[in-house]
């Protein structure tokens, strides 16, 4: 079966060595690394489909997954690194599952891994599934998002459709720290939105999300702030919610759970770091 890799990316200095353990990893198997970028890595395994004007990453990913013709797709970004793990232990474990349900989203990670929820459901951040049942289900990354919810939402259509996502075995990435001030130079310059845009194009992702979820997946669930619905699990939560590989608690009381962990832990970041607590509106 091949294997397609989806590496949408504005940084070359972090391209290039994605790619490079990628082909590493990969040596003696059927691959192809689908980039998304403006500059063309010319590398050996690579299809490139040129983004001279970036415009998110969820169409970064739509277009890299359209011009993919492998069996499996699995999607990274450009701050990770693949391990052999990944190769010996995760690809295998999911080329058996798939046997069994075809309808299954894998993910994976560094370890100790730590891992998002939606609406009590996990989804993977890092993921892996067939090309196929990706089809099957509207396809990959909707376009219609531009930087958010683009990974929430395919995993959402697995939920829906009976299928799971699941964790998959394997200390399977590297991740790279990506240091800000470090890569001003190296990437590739866009004409940056201010930040009331941001803050506008966040909304607008938002609202697309509501429209299709909160009366489905998502009813019963407040969906004001991130963290209405919107969960990550930090490992000592992933040991009290996972069974069977996945986290499955749809139930809003799930979230106020979180929430209350997180309080009494006194780690306030995990309410601000994205919208400052406050309503996206």
């Amino acid at each position: 079966m091949k294997v397609s890799f989806i590496l949408p990316s504005l940084f070359p200095r972090l391209a290039e060595p994605a790619i490079g353990r990628i082909t590493q990893v990969m040596q003696g198997l059927d691959f192809e690394i689908v980039v998304s970028s403006p500059v063309n890595p010319d590398r050996p395994h690579v299809l490139w489909v040129p983004d001279p004007s970036p415009a998110g990453n969820c169409p970064a990913n739509a277009r890299a997954f359209a011009a993919a013709s492998g069996d499996i797709i699995v999607y990274i970004s450009d701050d990770v690194l693949l391990t052999h793990e990944w190769r010996d232990r995760t690809l295998p474990y999911f080329i058996d599952r798939t046997r069994e349900d075809p309808l299954l989203l894998g993910g994976f990670y560094a370890h100790p891994t730590r891992v998002g929820t939606i609406f009590g459901r996990y989804y993977p951040w890092f993921g892996i599934g067939l090309r196929k049942s990706i089809i099957d289900l509207g396809g990959f990354f909707n376009e219609g998002y531009v930087a958010h919810w683009g990974d929430c939402d395919l995993a959402l259509r697995f939920w829906e459709a009976g299928g799971r996502c699941e964790i998959m075995p394997g200390n399977a990435l590297e991740i790279l720290s990506r240091n800000p001030n470090e890569m001003t130079d190296d990437r590739i310059v866009i004409d940056e939105p201010e930040a009331a845009t941001k803050q506008t194009k966040k909304a607008q992702d938002l609202n697309l999300l509501r429209s299709r979820w909160q009366n489905s997946l998502g009813k019963g669930w407040k969906m004001e702030l991130l963290r209405d619905f919107n969960h990550d699990l930090e490992p000592e939560l992933l040991a009290v919610f996972c069974a069977n590989q996945t986290v499955f608690w749809p139930d809003p009381m799930f979230g106020e759970i979180v929430k209350t962990y997180y309080r009494n832990v006194g780690f306030d970041l995990y309410f601000n770091y994205w919208d400052g607590g406050r309503p996206i509106v």
